[in-house]
């Protein structure tokens, strides 16, 4: 697993199981400095353009592992049917 820094902010970033990226939090946003903003380019750090999955930091409790208690969001590109109308 390595560390990177996306934004000022640090992940773990690791290879999932089905090839995708994985990265993981290791810090807590203030959520509170973001309402009432509307989203712009700066809220923005990175294009995820290949598949991925996001999870939120650990709650420091043992064993915890990356499960859907701590997903943020999956991305895997060309997943939908593309219709034309």
């Amino acid at each position: 697993m390595n560390i990177v820094t996306i934004g000022g902010r640090s992940w773990q970033k690791s290879i999932g199981d089905e090839g995708q990226d994985v990265y993981v939090a290791l810090f807590i946003e203030d959520s509170e400095a973001l309402k009432g903003q509307y989203p712009d380019e700066s809220h923005f750090d990175i294009v995820v353009d290949q598949d991925a999955d996001f999870y939120m930091p650990s709650t420091g409790v043992e064993d915890e592992g990356l499960n859907e208690d701590r997903i943020a969001f999956k991305f895997r590109k060309n997943i939908f049917t593309r219709f034309w109308y």
